[in-house]
């Protein structure tokens, strides 16, 4: 009796050990934050690099300037690469013996010009054929929904929006929110451009100076009334959790407005189409 005892102890003791290592782990991908920062210029060419990393980059996913490929490693080993690095460009001389002999021009004159005629003939007209055929599919998508447009379903959506018109101010603050939450908490940067035309470059000034980013301790926006040019390099930093956006599912998920107004949608989806 005792043994089986002791062994359902040690069950429970590995089961209770396990279930820790769940809630642990659970907890560390919903609180623990995802890092992730960005760095590029054009002073030659464009170049940027990145990073995304969570717990201390025990998970992480960069680029480097320098290179054209994306790395996924765990515990700073390469588990995955995305991309090709640049080729190394060889200039290979071949020997006298290995270069191929030219054909004789009397050859391409007699047997080449007919088949290559022919060839680009075939294409041409497989060419014209598609062209045709998109054309045609093109106007009838065009017919379809001329046929299924009507006011009728206009004033439906109208009155939808009307009808939804507090959750829809609602959602446009938890889209405010998620941005703010979203946007890197450092920015760093300088931004020199002119357009050549200084009434232009006046006006994309103004235009710039309505985004509440030009304004950030570390930006620094330059612009040139005399020559036309663009120069521009940037850092920014952020961190992001992932109990925010299970909380934000959940709010959505539990919003009974949400669900009937999606349920409208879908009805007047079904009466449009």
């Amino acid at each position: 009796m005792w043994i089986f005892l002791l062994i359902l102890k040690w069950i429970f003791i590995i089961l209770g050990i396990l279930l820790g290592l769940a809630l642990l782990f659970t907890a560390l991908i919903l609180c623990v934050p995802v890092r992730y920062r960005a760095a590029g210029d054009n002073h030659e060419k464009i170049q940027y690099s990145f990073k995304v990393s969570w717990l201390l980059s025990i998970v992480a996913v960069k680029k480097k300037k320098d290179s054209e490929q994306i790395v996924f490693s765990v515990f700073g080993i390469p588990i995955k690469r995305m991309g090709n690095e640049k080729p190394v460009k060889k200039n290979v001389v071949k020997s006298e013996k290995e270069k191929e002999p030219e054909p004789l021009q009397d050859n391409k004159e007699e047997t080449g010009e007919p088949v290559l005629a022919a060839q680009e003939e075939k294409k041409e007209q497989r060419k014209d054929k598609k062209k045709r055929t998109f054309f045609r599919t093109k106007k009838a998508k065009k017919m379809k929904s001329k046929k299924h447009f009507s006011f009728q379903g206009l004033s439906s959506i109208m009155k939808c929006v009307k009808q939804n018109k507090k959750l829809l101010k609602r959602l446009y603050r938890e889209i405010k929110e998620l941005v703010k939450y979203l946007a890197p908490k450092k920015v760093r940067g300088t931004f020199a451009f002119g357009t050549g035309d200084p009434s232009s470059t006046g006006l994309v000034t103004g235009l710039i100076s309505l985004f509440p980013i030009a304004y950030q301790e570390g930006v620094l926006v330059t612009p040139d009334f005399e020559e036309k040019r663009l120069d521009a390099d940037f850092f920014v930093k952020g961190r992001m959790r992932v109990i925010y956006f299970l909380r934000l599912f959940l709010r959505l998920y539990q919003d009974k407005e949400l669900k009937r107004m999606w349920k409208q949608i879908h009805r007047l989806k079904k009466e449009a189409f």
